[in-house]
Order: structure tokens, then C-alpha cells, then sequence
């Protein structure tokens, strides 16, 4: 473990500490589902979860320039697209919560067929 690794992951949890406002690594263990002590061997062994991190900061729009080399603006320009913005969200949901996704979206859609079945009879 170099010193430098250790630095490096010190400083993302400090950036992804300061994105969500939060003081503690205890705080930010509670946001990421994990035990406090995954955080401290994080920064002991100088290695972290990216997935994690990435996962709870894109449905923020946080440069990952920024967020793991703390180059570049901390934020990047929401998409305007709203096909950018469901995929964007659909990456940060649970398989559970895409598959509620799709469901309602099925249903929306099979409505839309009856209306326009019942206006063209």
C-alpha cells in the first residue's frame, strides 16, 4: 500500500463527504449501507469501493474527474436530454426499482392503447 493510495482515497471520501454535506465517515457508512469500519479499511488499505461511490454520486451529476482526482468543476451539466436523464436514473436504481420502472411504464402504455381504442369505436 503506498502512500499515495492512501492519500488519493482520503481525499474522494473527503469530496464525497463535502458533495453531500456530511461530517463523518459514520454518516457517510449510514448513505452507503456499509459499517464504519469498511470506511476506515478503506482508507487504511488505500483502497475503496468505486462502485459504490459512483453509484450514490451520478444521480448527482458529479464530475468524475473531480470527484476522484478533484480536477475540473465538481458538477457537470445536466443532461437536457430525457432519454440521458431516465438512463442516468435508471443506473443509480436497484434491479427491483427498474423492474417497478418497466411495470408502471407497461402499464402507461397499455392505457394508452384502450383511450385510443375507445376513441377510434
Amino acid at each position: 500500500m503506498s502512500r499515495d493510495n492512501v492519500l488519493h482515497v482520503h481525499n474522494i471520501l473527503m469530496r464525497v463527504k463535502l458533495i453531500l454535506n456530511l461530517k463523518t465517515d459514520a454518516e457517510l457508512a449510514k448513505i452507503l449501507e456499509i459499517k464504519p469500519t469498511t470506511i476506515s479499511a478503506w482508507k487504511r488499505r488505500g483502497n475503496i469501493d468505486l462502485n459504490k461511490i459512483i453509484t450514490l454520486c451520478n444521480p448527482m451529476n458529479v464530475s468524475m474527474d473531480w470527484l476522484l482526482y478533484g480536477k475540473g468543476e465538481e458538477c457537470i451539466p445536466a443532461a437536457n436530454d430525457p432519454t440521458e436523464k431516465i438512463i442516468k436514473m435508471l443506473e443509480s436504481m436497484t434491479d427491483e426499482q427498474r423492474r417497478d420502472v418497466l411495470k408502471y411504464v407497461e402499464k402507461e402504455k397499455l392505457w394508452e392503447e384502450v383511450i385510443k381504442r375507445q376513441k377510434l369505436a
